[in-house]
């Protein structure tokens, strides 16, 4: 058996990671890795039976701090790209809340999207080694791009199949609208007051208080504005696709009480937003990073903050890729004239410099590649710390999947987990790292002759382990 490095990629969101990581995966095999790719929780509880290897983070908060102390511990190599940093309003704010000092240092590598959250890390954190910051972009962006996002053409034919010519309005009111509210909850705001101990005159509170009024001021202009295009917009049609960290029965419920006839849902978020942007004609958003999708897809956006005194929320970076309204009436006329009379800036972008993959030409994965080959790590005959718990880890998986097929014959719904963070497990992973949807995925880039002697295995549900056939 050939010897290879170990390489851990963890996914949080899948619907909004999976592609990039799964193809990130997939590259990293054709470099002599062993790739352990999967559900951010469940790598996390089988770390013991593995050799130590190079991780892949996208957060490092306190919550995360026992197993990244178990990791050093066993001389594992951290890495992290914060992918929800990218393209934030208030940089200074993002970075004081995504970035956890205490954990920071404990990194061997970060990587970012461009100049903007490169200066902030380095201005919060002057003490921390500048040669460990790498601005290499968002390998998300890389797959709405030649070769590799024919999965998102072939997957969009079938949302424009069902919905035919249509408006896309992709929502960003996570704050207003947010999925994670439990019992003793009220928002975000006393959530982090609460539960984190957070100063309420701290500049993140602040700044989310006024987010979160924002976002409450540009909801009730969206429901006018669903009213009006239902009743006057006959032929057209319209569909809603929620961010995922919104309450989509919010969404379901305005349809039904409203009644609306040419207004529709992106129901369980069943597709990637990628796609309906692909699929539709124009689409409309409000200060949503969804906005650099549509760009890289050559899709005419509409930025729609019809609100005034927020402009310090408001992401200025995403101005220049879109057509900013700021009124309902302009809206509807724009509708009308089925977005004929504006077009966007290609030329000069200063969001080129933070974020340094935009254009179609620039790629971002074989350079996260080029990290990990100079993070030195031992190569091993297999990936786990022997046979009795590579066989321990076999017979798990076994039992895993037999006792999940009883309890869904017997229609029982256990689970040990908090039926909320069962709820919002659903939200983030669905069926996104389900094997059957992870071999199709795989089976559609092997297309690509570079991934031809590429194998997958499912180590446990939602796991796998990726890496080149050993040559008889």
């Amino acid at each position: 058996m050939t010897k290879k490095k170990n390489l851990f990629i963890l996914i949080e969101q899948a619907n909004r990671e999976v592609d990039a990581k799964l193809l990130l995966a997939l590259k990293a095999a054709r470099h002599n890795y062993r790739v352990i790719v999967g559900h951010k929780g469940l790598i996390w509880s089988i770390f013991k039976f593995f050799k130590p290897g190079i991780v892949l983070l996208k957060s490092f908060g306190p919550k995360n701090t026992e197993i990244i102390d178990y990791l050093k511990k066993r001389n594992f190599k951290l890495i992290s790209n914060d992918e929800e940093i990218i393209m934030q309003a208030d940089i200074q704010e993002a970075v004081k809340r995504r970035f956890f000092k205490e954990n920071l240092f404990k990194m061997d590598e970060i990587i970012t999207n461009g100049n903007k959250d490169t200066d902030e890390i380095i201005k919060q954190f002057p003490n921390f080694e500048k040669k460990k910051i790498h601005k290499l972009g968002n390998i998300r962006f890389d797959v709405l791009k030649n070769p590799y996002n024919k999965i998102i053409k072939e997957e969009s034919k079938i949302i424009k199949k069902e919905f035919k010519n249509f408006i896309l309005f992709a929502t960003q009111f996570g704050r207003a609208n947010p999925v994670n509210i439990r019992k003793h909850s009220i928002d975000w705001v006393f959530t982090k007051i609460v539960n984190d101990n957070s100063d309420p005159n701290s500049e993140v509170i602040k700044f989310n208080k006024r987010l979160i009024l924002m976002q409450r001021e540009m909801l009730e202009k969206t429901i006018q504005f669903l009213d009006f295009f239902d009743n006057n917009f006959s032929g057209k049609r319209l569909v809603v696709s929620p961010h995922p960290s919104e309450n989509i029965g919010f969404w379901e419920n305005l349809v039904k009480s409203r009644k609306y006839k040419n207004i529709f849902i992106n129901k369980e978020n069943r597709f990637p937003s990628n796609r309906f942007v692909e699929a539709c004609d124009f689409m409309i958003t409000s200060n949503s990073t969804i906005t650099v999708e549509s760009y890289i897809l050559k899709k005419k956006v509409v930025n729609y903050i019809p609100v005034d005194d927020y402009e310090d929320i408001e992401i200025q970076d995403l101005k220049e890729i879109s057509y900013l309204v700021r009124s309902n009436n302009e809206l509807y006329q724009i509708i009308k004239n089925n977005f004929a009379n504006f077009s966007t800036n290609t030329k000069n972008l200063s969001i080129e410099k933070n974020l340094i993959n935009l254009r179609e030409e620039v790629q971002s994965i074989d350079k996260y590649i080029n990290i990990f080959n100079g993070m030195k790590m031992e190569q091993y005959q297999s990936a786990y710390e022997n046979k009795k718990l590579m066989f321990a880890l076999i017979f798990k998986n076994i039992f895993r999947v037999i006792k999940k097929r009883v309890l869904d014959f017997l229609k029982i719904n256990y689970s040990r987990r908090d039926p909320f963070m069962n709820m919002l497990g659903k939200v983030k992973i669905a069926k996104y790292l389900d094997s059957k949807e992870i071999f199709r995925k795989t089976n559609f880039f092997k297309q690509n002759n570079e991934f031809k002697d590429i194998s997958i295995k499912q180590i446990i549900p939602k796991v796998f382990i990726i890496e080149t056939k050993d040559k008889l």
